[in-house]
């Protein structure tokens, strides 16, 4: 048996020009077709009856949709219409607009910053970017150059332009020799080169192309001086001497994931307040005989969210897996023998940098998390490949760096004092295979909860959740018509966090729905609201800040 662990190839890894990659982005034109992160429905309508309108078939115009009006706008004769009940935004539209007596009937969207994409030529050519709602978590955090991200590999490029500048003092683990000390960390075969533009290339600097967090700090751990890898020992040795030295997120897009030594040093570097994410490889292996808990597993998917599979390479799978990555034709940063430049590869290498780069984005938006909330963030945005939830196969699912950004931010705004407004169970009791009803109720006016309105459930009053600090396990959901939230409960992991936008407008509050799963555990259990327990009676209130993320416990 060879005694090195092996590079993880990137198949057909080849030097590019600089030159932006030309890529075409469908254009969707159909009418009120919802762009998540972008263009969202609110469940509210705006209607502008037709100026020329006569006296009495104007009355007969406002007289239409005076129930369900929210606000007249005098300067433009507007009118902001909350949606019927049983009605869609096309059905509305249509039944209102059929009378000839409006000039437009359209949605009042939920509207969000524009993509915050960086100007670097070649960041068209990343698809990879905008399948993770990278430009989106951008306009929110670019990353913070206090955040290092480790990249322990065969050393990296310290003069490429797109990462120079981003470079903090590093090691190399075969020599045991610090950097500052002489140690050469200069990259031998590309690999970690291209590394490390995955995960933090700087952006918006017009030079290539952009990593996850453009602004992170990379440090360069090179591990073995020959092409073709080294030592586990030294690899390892690389990773703990990296967390000592500061580094936030040890990035290891080698072989090896499955010896039992990886997952010690994974708990090593967690208790040092960092964390370990390393590949799964390359190999198509059902990775189902381990499953190391302090250790952020990674597969590859491609531009179709299926497993990463082609000529070259075909991701891992299995319980190990936390999460997955896109990993095929992925442009980064790279260096050879004719010079510096890009190049393209797929593999689960350059999947771990991605969420490497993200778990540094994380910690950016959210500073002095703890590794575990990081890693909560992390799977918490992600998109769901299999079955509701974690699973033994997919894992948390692909990473989705705007879902997962909103979460950490979610956590940031704290419990501060209430302003009016209160949170009452409408109907029912939180019983099990069952449903139960919110309101939401804001005397100052209609509101929308800040990023998106953090719901978290768990089975403890944990005193973090009424500032709703998230937990593993959380899926999205949309608004629905009259400012409802339903909100569905994916059991049988009793913490579970979901997520999306929701209203209260005078005298007449939102209604969120809960649906409760069975699980038997949960019969009977009182909910907290805010950290208040909430009694189980129509007439219960608890006074709701409107700048916090809403938090529901049930509690055992």
């Amino acid at each position: 048996m060879h005694p090195f662990p092996r590079l993880l190839v990137l198949s057909i890894v080849f030097p590019l020009a600089s030159a932006a990659v030309a890529q075409e982005l469908p254009v969707r034109a159909k009418r009120f077709v919802e762009r998540p992160g972008e263009l969202e429905l609110s469940g509210r309508m705006i209607a502008r009856p037709k100026p020329t309108l006569g006296a009495d078939r104007r009355t007969r115009a406002v007289a239409r949709i005076a129930p369900s009006a929210v606000r007249y706008v005098v300067a433009t004769d507007e009118y902001i219409l909350r949606l019927p009940a049983g009605e869609t935004e096309e059905t509305y539209a249509g039944r209102l607009l059929a009378t000839g007596d409006y000039d437009y009937v359209e949605p009042d969207w939920l509207c969000f910053p524009t993509f915050c994409a960086p100007n670097d030529p070649s960041y068209s050519g990343q698809w990879h970017h905008a399948h993770i709602g990278s430009p989106q978590a951008w306009c929110h955090e670019t990353g913070d150059a206090s955040v290092v991200v480790a990249i322990v590999d065969g050393g990296v490029a310290t003069d490429h332009p797109d990462l120079a500048g981003a470079l903090v003092p590093g090691y190399n683990a075969a020599d045991q020799l610090a950097e500052v000390d002489g140690g050469d960390v200069y990259d031998v075969d590309g690999h970690g080169t291209f590394i490390a533009g995955c995960a933090a290339a700087t952006g918006d600097n017009g030079t290539d192309v952009v990593g996850v967090g453009w602004n992170l700090a990379i440090m360069s751990v090179r591990y073995y001086n020959n092409p073709g890898g080294g030592f586990l020992s030294d690899l390892l040795d690389g990773a703990r001497w990296a967390v000592d030295h500061g580094a936030n997120v040890v990035n290891v897009s080698q072989t090896g994931v499955q010896f039992a030594t990886v997952q010690t040093t994974g708990a090593y570097i967690r208790s040092q307040g960092g964390v370990l994410v390393y590949a799964a490889g390359n190999d198509g292996a059902d990775l189902s005989t381990f499953d190391w808990p302090d250790v952020i597993v990674v597969g590859g998917t491609d531009e179709a969210d299926a497993l990463l599979s082609d000529a070259f390479v075909t991701s891992a799978h299995g319980l190990a897996l936390d999460v997955f990555a896109p990993g095929a034709n992925i442009l980064s940063t790279y260096v050879s023998p004719s010079g510096l430049g890009l190049g393209l590869g797929s593999g689960t290498s350059s999947s771990t940098a991605l969420v490497s780069g993200l778990c540094g984005l994380l910690w950016s938006a959210r500073p002095g998390s703890t590794p575990a909330e990081v890693e909560a963030y992390l799977t918490g945005g992600c998109v769901d490949l299999g079955p509701p939830g974690e699973d033994d196969y997919w894992g948390f699912g692909r990473i989705d760096a705007h879902a997962s950004v909103l979460a950490a931010l979610a956590t940031s705004y704290g419990c501060g004092p209430n302003p009016p407004g209160s949170l009452t169970l409408l109907d029912g009791a939180p019983a099990v295979g069952s449903s139960f009803e919110l309101g939401v109720d804001n005397p100052l006016g209609t509101q929308s909860f800040p990023s998106q309105g953090y719901v978290a459930l768990a089975t403890a009053p944990d005193p973090s959740f009424p500032c709703g600090t998230p937990v593993p396990g959380f899926g999205m959901a949309g608004p629905g018509a009259n400012g409802e939230l339903l909100l569905s409960v994916a059991g049988p992991n009793p913490f579970t966090v979901v997520t999306g936008s929701f209203w209260a407008f005078p005298g007449s509050p939102a209604r969120v729905s809960i649906s409760v799963p069975q699980d038997a555990s949960l019969a009977g259990l009182p909910l907290f609201a805010q950290g208040v327990l909430l009694s189980l009676s129509p007439s219960a209130a608890v006074p709701l800040g409107l700048t916090e993320a809403l938090a529901l416990v049930i509690a055992a």
